[in-house]
């Protein structure tokens, strides 16, 4: 999924689309495409709508990666899932769904395989979260104190960006409308078609943001750091 407009990475998504942005020297998305690869994936499929001439133009037909690599036009923004509704040929078989702007140590292979082992539709790759409350949090029952915990912290699991879905699943978008992911999961999940959650705890980060640019870069220079110092 290439098409965003990554708002929140303006100025730098001015005249360049997000995916194209740098880490460690490298566009985000060739960074995914290249990850996928060494997983075992060699077809690559790229919904492309804001500055989509210039992804074109980067990736070609990815040949230059040693992969094979297409496009899915958009003529209006359609979503995390919406693009999958425009495809001329619908995958046959299971397969991956990942956003252009996530960057990840995940293995896609044991996705896809534990997507098929536990017979979903569509399996969502989720990330536990802290958040750690600064404040100590007060119960109450009308103006009654019913207990108290100090700065508790509050766990949940975060979509990561990163999916796997059966063809069946692309039953349920309507072509050319609109759609994102969780509407497409609730969709189903209404229907009782088996929906389920894969934990991760690789390395993951979701480049949303000029800080996570800017994390993201500082990560991969200090990964080069003690690369060199390891070496010596």
């Amino acid at each position: 999924m290439a098409g965003g407009q990554g708002t929140r990475l303006r100025p730098k998504t001015d005249n360049l689309p997000k995916p194209l942005l740098h880490i460690d020297g490298k566009p985000i998305l060739e960074h995914i495409i290249e990850k996928a690869k060494l997983d075992g994936f060699s077809h690559f499929v790229l919904a492309v709508y804001y500055l989509k001439e210039m992804i074109q133009e980067y990736f070609k037909d990815g040949s230059s990666l040693g992969v094979e690599v297409k496009y899915l036009e958009e003529t209006k923004p359609l979503g995390t899932a919406g693009a999958l509704s425009i495809f001329d040929s619908p995958p046959e078989d299971d397969f991956i769904v990942t956003n252009g702007d996530v960057i990840t140590e995940i293995n896609y292979a044991e996705l896809l395989d534990y997507h098929k082992l536990h017979n979903s539709i569509a399996t969502m790759a989720v990330r536990r979260h802290e958040f750690h409350n600064p404040f100590g949090v007060v119960e109450t029952s009308g103006i009654e104190i019913t207990g108290y915990e100090e700065k508790p912290v509050l766990t949940s699991n975060i979509n990561a960006g990163v999916y796997a879905l059966s063809p069946v699943a692309l039953d349920f978008l309507s072509k050319m409308e609109h759609c994102d992911m969780p509407e497409l999961f609730e969709k189903l999940r209404v229907k009782s078609l088996n929906t389920v959650a894969y934990p991760i705890h690789e390395q993951w980060m979701d480049i949303g943001r000029l800080v996570d640019l800017d994390k993201a870069n500082s990560n991969a220079n200090s990964n080069q750091k003690n690369k060199v110092n390891e070496k010596n």
